[in-house]
């Protein structure tokens, strides 16, 4: 092998070898710059601003949708005019129509009328985030003027994947805190009905012994009149009615409290 081709070989070998370092930098700072966000919104407009940095465009456009619905959940956009924004949504649409995801559209796969008026976009890929979304990115011309390279789009592929799998998690995420967020609700109305509940059941508790007081006092008065069995019963009734609603004021307090000593006398008022 002579001089001048052992040079042009190495000169290759060394534009492959600083090609793949600059996709595992790419790679590496768009995920680091990513990596804790939780916010749908914020991960796909950071992510896209970064792509379009690194692949020199300034135009560019990501959404996300609803599978089932079809309802687009994020759109984030630079570079284009507000006129071009939703025919920029309408190509998105149209790409995730096609449920192919992975594969970059031609001007061919979309129709004539959005073909005709499509205002730049040369890159566009459809990705799925999970089984209920999916999202598209749109990139527009290299500022330089250069064609995306089959690296480029390889590179871009590899991006959007990283991308999908945050986002994915992120949806888990958000998910996960609106149903807390309904918990916590819900525990806050359960603990006021119940504690509404025990205050409302003392007026009336009170009332009953008070009216068994004077009730007492006045049988009482009738002569040979047999009333103590069924006072007695009526009383017990109403202490355990407040030992029960004391309890049932503990445990919305915290205070300790034993299960077993509650039941008991729910079923001593139904044996009453």
């Amino acid at each position: 092998m002579t001089n001048e081709s052992s040079s042009l070989v190495a000169q290759e070998v060394q534009a492959e070898l600083d090609k793949q370092l600059f996709h595992l930098k790419t790679l590496y700072d768009v995920s680091h710059d990513l990596l804790g966000l939780t916010d749908v919104g914020r991960i796909l407009r950071n992510f896209l601003l970064m792509t379009m940095g690194n692949f020199g465009t300034a135009q560019g456009f990501i959404m996300d949708q609803i599978a089932r619905t079809g309802e687009v959940s994020h759109f984030e956009s630079f570079g284009f005019e507000n006129e071009e924004l939703s025919l920029v949504q309408s190509i998105g649409r149209e790409a995730l129509s096609k449920n192919v995801f992975g594969r970059f559209f031609t001007r061919e796969d979309f129709p004539h009328n959005l073909n005709h008026s499509n205002p730049g976009l040369l890159a566009v890929l459809a990705f799925q985030i999970d089984e209920e979304s999916s999202g598209v990115m749109g990139l527009g011309p290299k500022i330089v003027g250069a064609e995306y390279s089959n690296d480029d789009k390889e590179l871009l592929a590899t991006l959007v994947n990283n991308a999908a799998v945050l986002l994915k998690n992120a949806r888990y995420s958000e998910a996960l805190r609106k149903a807390l967020a309904e918990i916590q609700v819900l525990n806050s109305a359960k603990d006021k009905a119940i504690t509404h509940l025990t205050h409302e059941l003392l007026t009336p508790i009170s009332l009953l012994k008070s009216s068994l007081t004077l009730m007492e006092k006045r049988l009482q008065r009738i002569p040979g009149f047999d009333y103590q069995g069924g006072m007695d019963r009526a009383q017990r009734s109403v202490q355990r009615l407040s030992e029960i609603q004391s309890e049932v004021e503990d445990i919305m307090k915290g205070r300790e409290h034993k299960v077993r000593r509650t039941l008991t006398k729910f079923l001593d008022l139904c044996c009453d």
